[in-house]
């Protein structure tokens, strides 16, 4: 599973941010800001507080594009770019609320293979499941 952060100008993908330059809010934009919440790297950090919450409460719309973006990660041979005005492509630097995004989506991918005892064992061994 390949998961990109990119810039929006450049990049084609699932934009992730907030509302303007004539696009919609994602349902996974950032709803803390720098300067006005803090740092970028205080927003980030309360932003991947926001994001678990919603996670642990199971919320249906955050889990409904989530799990969206996980399925597109898994199936699309080359992968899944989340695309905000943050991040250029291939750039570690500024950091991005898609970064949490992406570790979110690796850890539901995680769970799910972790779930089924006959795919994590295959995959511990370095190996595909064959049906």
């Amino acid at each position: 599973m390949n998961i990109r952060i990119g810039h929006v100008a450049r990049d084609t993908g699932q934009y992730i941010g907030r509302a303007g330059h004539g696009r919609p809010a994602s349902v996974l934009a950032n709803p803390f800001r720098i300067g006005r919440d803090g740092t970028r790297e205080e927003v980030i950090a309360r932003y991947k507080r926001w994001l678990w919450g919603k996670i642990k409460a199971n919320d249906d719309t955050v889990m409904a594009e989530l799990n969206r973006l996980l399925e597109l990660a898994k199936t699309r041979p080359e992968g899944l770019t989340l695309v905000c005005f943050c991040r250029r492509l291939g750039k570690a630097e500024p950091a991005c609320h898609g970064d949490v995004i992406k570790s979110a989506l690796e850890w539901m991918d995680k769970q799910e293979t972790d779930a089924d005892p006959v795919v994590a064992a295959a995959q511990e061994l370095g190996g595909e499941v064959v049906w």
